[in-house]
């Protein structure tokens, strides 16, 4: 009898420890990390905070150590580019980072204020700068257009071939107005820019030549930052409360694609087709994931 009630004693911890671990993954995670890019003996990263790629390679903007890394999409390192300094080449926090799909990376040089451009393998080409300028996000389009968010004048400054062609915007809440946008991201079919309007916790989509369209409100956000587009939903990361979600393109539809302890102010996240790429800063780590069917 006493060996039967030990027996009994084992199996129940056994039981009590896989239902604990079944809860967990319920309720704390998502889903399952297909890629984790940590700090390793080729480089240190440091509040990592966007990311882009041009299909094969990662570009990183490791701003703690104000430096871009490169990697190929497995996370294998390829090489460093900056430093700290003011000098071409060189960075003074850089905040966001962009591909444009014709060669050219383009990053956010916040306390230089200036983006800077550079080609695929990292070798400096030219740079936009102007007085006062606060450039805390990015994004090209395919007709060769840089769109730059200024958070000095809550305006978003279109630039074609170094030269300015257009600003929009003003500081407040109304229709079109911005407080500190913080992402930008292009759809697919090249018609619309939509605008993370962080401190206003919403999303704002404007035309690409920047008429106001609609806003999309977010009742439970804290900061939303980093955004990404494909042709039906928009993805957003929530720094604040540690959340990515997924939104219908017309705003009708949320959800909460992944949430949970262990991530801590994700950033930045790019999307391309039902693989995820996020910026997962305050650990200092790169996350990549497969979305499901249905997600």
């Amino acid at each position: 009898m006493k060996n039967k009630k030990n027996i009994l004693v084992v199996v129940a911890i056994i039981v009590t420890v896989i239902l604990g671990g079944l809860v967990y993954l319920l309720f704390e995670k998502s889903t399952p990390e297909q890629l984790t890019i940590e700090s390793n003996k080729d480089f240190k990263l440091d509040a990592p905070i966007a990311i882009t790629t041009n299909g094969s390679n990662l570009y990183i903007t490791n701003s703690g150590n104000n430096e871009v890394i490169i990697t190929d999409r497995s996370g294998d390192f390829i090489k460093k580019i900056g430093g700290s300094g003011t000098s071409p080449g060189k960075f003074n926090y850089p905040v966001d980072i962009d591909y444009d799909g014709s060669g050219s990376i383009y990053i956010a040089d916040f306390r230089n204020s200036r983006v800077q451009i550079f080609d695929e393998d990292g070798t400096f080409k030219s740079e936009i700068s102007k007085d006062g300028l606060m450039p805390a996000a990015i994004v090209s389009d395919d007709k060769g257009r840089l769109f730059i968010s200024d958070v000095s004048t809550h305006q978003i400054h279109i630039y074609k071939d170094g030269q300015l062609e257009k600003s929009f915007g003003t500081q407040g809440s109304g229709e079109g107005q911005l407080n500190f946008a913080n992402g930008l991201a292009i759809t697919p079919n090249g018609q619309r820019l939509v605008v993370s309007d962080s401190q206003n916790k919403r999303i704002q989509v404007f035309t690409t030549e920047g008429n106001f369209m609609y806003s999309i409100p977010l009742k439970q956000a804290g900061l939303p930052k980093g955004i990404s587009v494909d042709d039906d939903s928009i993805y957003l990361a929530d720094s604040l409360v540690h959340k990515i979600y997924k939104i219908s393109i017309d705003g009708k539809q949320s959800q909460t694609i992944l949430q949970g302890r262990e991530y801590k102010y994700p950033n930045d996240i790019i999307v391309e087709g039902n693989q995820i790429y996020i910026t997962d800063r305050g650990n200092n780590r790169i996350l990549a994931f497969k979305m499901e069917e249905g997600e």
